[in-house]
């Protein structure tokens, strides 16, 4: 996993901007990140959008990776409760020897 840190600077001051911790965040706080500090550092402007750009393709292949593997242990462990009832429901229909 690759560490994503976005560095927003401008004259008279800077941000590191640690994407892992501050995202997910709020419609507001992502409003005032674009419109208002990332444009404070408009030399490297393009750069940062291209920056979070590939951090939230990359969070969403990790997302969806991880879905599909909690898919498949899910599905396990129904196969596996599936299983205990189909025998337990086994062991109730066997007819019992009246001798």
């Amino acid at each position: 996993m690759e560490n994503y840190d976005l560095s927003i600077k401008w004259d008279t001051g800077y941000m590191n901007l640690h994407c892992e911790l501050f995202f997910p965040c709020t419609q507001k706080k992502m409003l005032y990140l674009v419109k208002k500090v990332i444009p404070l550092s408009w030399l490297h402007q393009d750069e940062i959008f291209k920056d979070l750009q590939e951090y939230f393709v990359d969070r969403i292949q990790r997302t969806e990776a991880a879905l599909e593997e909690t898919k498949k242990k899910v599905w396990r462990k129904f196969k596996g409760i599936q299983t205990v009832l189909w025998c337990s429901e086994e062991a109730e229909v066997k007819p019992k020897n009246s001798n």
